[in-house]
């Protein structure tokens, strides 16, 4: 890879920094090559680069024959099924295995993510007894950035009657789930400072310059002075990246926003909405999918996070598929009801998988130091039943993408005889840093992972 080197050598923590509306913004860099060694693999200082994990979760499952890979192997030797086609140009850095079961019981849509999150089973009051991975793994490698963890929701629709316990994919243990951040502005607050302000009309008093002024106006200062540090090859990606945020805080800024984008939450507690809202505020479109994406991948890539989970929608979620035409309830009507190979729930799969499309292959585009952000990435994606038209708990959909900085394979369908989820929490713990000899719970305990995906 060809690096130019800037006139002077730049911090990996380097921020831009600037004040709006009288309140200090900031703007994180991604890993440009001034901050690098000459090939790009580690730090110009030493170090190596760090390695990402993040977690990907949807509601509701899958259709075992329309998602399973018809062979395993690696490489040329197996395909893409169904299910899993919008992954195509991704697939390089796609591991698929099949075949893994939760080995414990419990509540229908508990059990599931209590398995396939925290390898431990769930208690009495149907909540987690263990942390999730997420913040196994934060633990191990989050505590020198200045976010330890980010958990991030798309879709809010609750489980109508499901209750509040293992309703999320996060949990720092013993009866503590940590509910998602679903409204982008909150992100975007978080990770720079300032939210951008909503479509405001000429008269309004909050429309003053100040307020106005963009975070790349407040931070212009600083750009500038970089700029004159930087060799070519930085300068356009530095400008690529500014580029980036400039739009996504443009797309934050329209007038009228879906739910989950900014707009108030009805009051209550989380699970106690009214059903109707549910429903209605269970609508994804790919405006709000999108905006969390380029959060997510900006944490990411800045370093201001180094483990992220997505909850495109939770445990048994009562999706709003109206954007693709779908009028019925997704899991009471379709996902259960829905006869032969379900044409609808499948639809509705497809969508949920395009949706996650949309991440993956962000993070491949986005360059890394001498790869790019999913090839030092691990992202672990699941749900909370495999077929949910029977509830069940074998042939669990368990997907890795990414190569976590080399350590796993990549480009592999990995078929088991009914072996035990919890082995595949256990391989990626230990990817990590975790140095383990066993791991989870009950049912959920192992003393081995799935060699087979290490490269």
């Amino acid at each position: 890879m060809a690096i130019s080197i800037p006139r002077k050598p730049i911090s990996r923590r380097h921020l831009l920094r600037g004040m709006a509306a009288g309140a200090m913004v900031s703007v994180g860099l991604p890993r440009l090559n001034g901050m690098l060694n000459g090939n790009g693999t580690a730090y110009a200082a030493g170090g190596a680069l760090p390695k990402r994990f993040g977690v990907w979760f949807w509601g509701n499952g899958m259709i075992p024959p329309r998602w399973i890979p018809k062979t395993a192997g690696i490489g040329d030797n197996w395909a893409l099924s169904e299910q899993l086609m919008p992954f195509a140009k991704v697939k390089k850095n796609l591991t698929v295995l099949t075949g893994y079961e939760i080995k414990m019981t419990g509540s229908v849509h508990r059990i599931g993510p209590a398995g396939a999150l925290s390898a431990s089973p769930h208690n009495t009051a149907l909540n987690y007894t263990a942390p999730t991975i997420d913040n196994v793994i934060a633990k191990l490698i989050g505590t020198t950035t200045p976010f330890q963890s980010l958990q991030l929701g798309v879709c809010r629709a609750t489980a109508n009657g499901e209750g509040q316990a293992v309703n999320y994919a996060s949990a720092t243990g013993l009866n503590s789930p940590v509910q998602p951040e679903y409204d982008a502005r909150a992100v975007f607050t978080r990770l720079f400072g300032k939210a951008p302000a909503p479509g405001m009309t000429p008269s309004a008093p909050a429309n003053s310059a100040a307020s106005r002024k963009r975070i790349l106006d407040a931070v212009s200062l600083d750009v500038k002075d970089l700029q004159k540090r930087l060799g070519v090859d930085d300068i356009r990606r530095l400008d690529q990246h500014l580029d980036g945020i400039n739009q996504l805080e443009k797309r934050l800024t329209m007038t009228t926003l879906p739910m989950g984008m900014g707009c108030t939450a009805p009051t209550g507690a989380p699970d106690k909405y009214p059903s109707v809202l549910d429903d209605n505020n269970g609508l994804v479109t790919p405006e709000q999918n999108n905006a969390m994406i380029e959060l997510s991948t900006y944490a990411l890539s800045c370093d201001l996070t180094r483990v992220l989970l997505f909850q495109h929608g939770r445990p048994a979620a009562h999706y709003n598929m109206g954007v693709i035409g779908i009028t019925k309830d997704i899991h009471d009507d379709i996902s259960h009801q829905e006869t032969g190979d379900q044409p609808i729930f499948n639809s509705a799969v497809r969508y949920w998988m395009d949706q996650f499309r949309v991440f993956v292959e962000k993070l491949q585009d986005t360059p890394d130091g001498a790869a790019n952000l999913l090839e030092n990435s691990a992202i672990y994606a699941t749900s909370d039943v495999s077929f949910g038209r029977t509830h069940s708990i074998d042939e669990y959909p368990l997907l890795v993408f990414g190569r976590a900085g080399g350590a796993l394979k990549g480009d592999q369908h990995v078929r088991s005889a009914k072996d035990n989820v919890s082995k595949l929490l256990f391989t990626l713990v230990n990817v990590f840093g975790g140095n383990v000899t066993s791991f989870g719970a009950g049912g959920g305990m192992v003393t081995s992972g799935v060699s087979e995906i290490l490269a």
